[in-house]
């Protein structure tokens, strides 16, 4: 028996945590959430995610192993829909309710698929969504009368680093290369992108911002609907408002102009106010309900000089389902305050869109990892065995870089012996990095996660990280200690009902050499800095 098996046998690493065993741990901490709404622990102690036993696709693709499952996308996507319209209905709020996927949150073809087949629209943040949607059109896998509403930052042409025209001479001291820069250059800027696809019969709708009116209305653009953004955030008051600080939309003095401009322009008509106000689940429902008020105010400022304006785009992070988080609270306070305040005016309530992305997608994703190796090395306050370290088989820092970035838990769960006693462990990743551990430094000197204490193989799932987490430290690309990404297993339910399963392949050592420039081009290149030329037989005569 190993030194980690004797103690795991010993119980030299089990913590008075008033719980006699891992599922009742992970029962106590998180059983009233709807996580468990596709998730299960069965009778034999092991993690099922629908229909997948997960420690079956870990025997069968090893670890570390990426799940998506899209059937989780359309369940929440039912729910939203329903919920949404069940409180317009109880409250008697006319307004028409519309749904957009903010593609930002995971821009992967599964993921975005599944959003648009689910009944969600599409919003867009950059070129590259542009370039999707098209993707996806080419080959009929859009919805027909799918709508486009397209935030981010849409300046135009000239605002962009381009070279245009006949280039100056260079009184550079080096000679720079001659290369093709339409190969190098990006030549298709975002409000260009949204014209083309337009003027193709695209119904799509560009949300203005500062400086981006005079691309939709320049002589020969095409006839649009147009949104405007007003700066928002976390605030509860028009004073606060004010006084907040945010690089995202126009204030009231400038929506008030924007809107006039819209007017004057014969191509424009005004039909969208967006209102965003953050991250749902750092605000409390009445406070975050209150910030949205104040983007209804906006609106029906607006609407009294513009009839045309019959939309209140509602951005900004909303808890997923699963969460511990009154959607319901929120969405009545939301609608009869809006109501109201309509009523109040002498003016009709607005059509609601809701454009959210962590609500459709964060759910559906997970990363397992093997538990490679237990120890301890240090002492605990009162000279016993300090909290032991579980050390994974993949990089943390970018499988969850939300744990970092604005200090998001995870949820850590085993995939198996869920019935064996519970322990509490840190887990840590083969990175040379401090900062490849959960929780983090910054959760506090005691913050740690449950793990079944058991001599055998142990992995374990992180649930919730279909949103923003992959798209943040990059896709098929170099990460931290050049630690290479998962197998992927995608779950999607057939037309004809049926579950499938579909792999994409683990990325390999030579794809992530050559991101970082290890390919023939480079080599031919960095053998001209050596004085003799390039010796492959030098390291072997050392």
């Amino acid at each position: 028996m190993s030194g980690i098996e004797a103690q795991v046998e010993s119980g030299a690493w089990r913590r008075e945590s008033g719980v006699a065993t891992y599922r009742e741990a992970v029962m106590r901490d998180w059983g009233d959430l709807r996580i468990w709404d596709c998730l299960d622990y069965d009778a034999a102690g092991d993690l099922w995610i629908g229909d997948l036993r997960v420690i079956d696709a870990v025997r069968r693709y090893g670890t570390p192993l990426e799940i998506v499952d899209t059937r989780i996308i359309e369940r929440r996507s039912r729910e939203w829909f329903a919920l949404t319209r069940e409180v317009a209905a109880s409250v008697g709020y006319p307004g028409r309710l519309d749904y957009l996927y903010a593609a930002k949150a995971n821009m992967a073809s599964e993921v975005t698929h599944a959003a648009y087949r689910s009944g969600w629209n599409a919003e867009t943040s950059a070129p590259q969504d542009l370039t999707h949607l098209r993707w996806m059109a080419d080959r009929g896998l859009l919805p027909a009368g799918l709508r486009v509403v397209c935030n981010g930052f849409k300046l135009p042409a000239a605002r962009h680093g381009l070279p245009a025209g006949d280039l100056p001479d260079s009184a550079s001291r080096l000679e720079l290369p001659h290369k093709d820069l339409s190969a190098l250059v990006h030549r298709a800027p975002y409000a260009e992108g949204i014209l083309e696809m337009a003027a193709d019969g695209w119904d799509i709708m560009p949300i203005l911002d500062a400086d981006e009116l005079p691309a939709f209305s320049a002589p020969g653009a095409p006839s649009l609907r147009v949104g405007l953004r007003m700066k928002l955030g976390k605030v509860t008051t028009a004073a606060d408002l004010d006084r907040h600080v945010s690089r995202f939309g126009l204030d009231r003095d400038a929506l008030a102009a924007a809107a006039r401009a819209v007017a004057e322009a014969p191509n424009l008509t005004l039909g969208t106010l967006h209102a965003m106000v953050g991250a749902a689940e750092t605000i409390p429902v009445e406070h975050f309900a209150e910030g949205l008020l104040l983007g209804a105010d906006a609106w029906l400022e607006l609407r009294r000089a513009h009839p045309s304006l019959n939309e209140l785009n509602l951005g900004g992070g909303m808890p997923p389902l699963g969460e511990a988080y009154d959607h319901r609270d929120l969405l009545e306070r939301l609608m009869r305050g809006i109501l109201a305040r309509a009523e109040a005016a002498g003016l009709p309530a607005p059509d609601l869109c809701f454009e959210l992305g962590s609500l459709v997608v964060a759910e559906a994703g997970f990363h397992v990892f093997k538990v490679m190796q237990r120890k301890v090395n240090h002492r605990s306050a009162d000279g016993g065995p300090g909290l032991p370290w579980a050390l994974l088989d993949g990089g943390l820092m970018a499988a969850i870089p939300d744990m970092l970035l604005i200090d998001k838990p995870f949820r850590f769960l085993a995939l198996t012996d869920a019935d064996a006693p519970a322990t509490r462990v840190r887990f840590g990743d083969p990175t040379c990095d401090s900062d490849g551990r959960y929780p983090p430094a910054g959760f506090g000197a005691e913050a740690a996660e449950w793990l079944p204490e058991v001599a055998g193989e142990t992995y374990v799932c992180v649930q919730g990280i279909g949103a923003y987490q992959e798209i943040l430290s990059g896709v098929r690309g170099a990460h931290h200690c050049g630690l290479l990404e998962a197998v992927e297993l995608i779950l999607e339910r057939g037309a004809d009902g049926q579950p499938r399963a579909r792999l994409m392949p683990r990325q390999t050592a030579s794809e992530a050499a050559a991101v970082l420039g290890y390919t023939e081009e480079a080599a031919a290149a960095l053998a001209l800095t050596l004085p003799s030329g390039p010796d492959p037989g030098a390291v072997a005569r050392r």
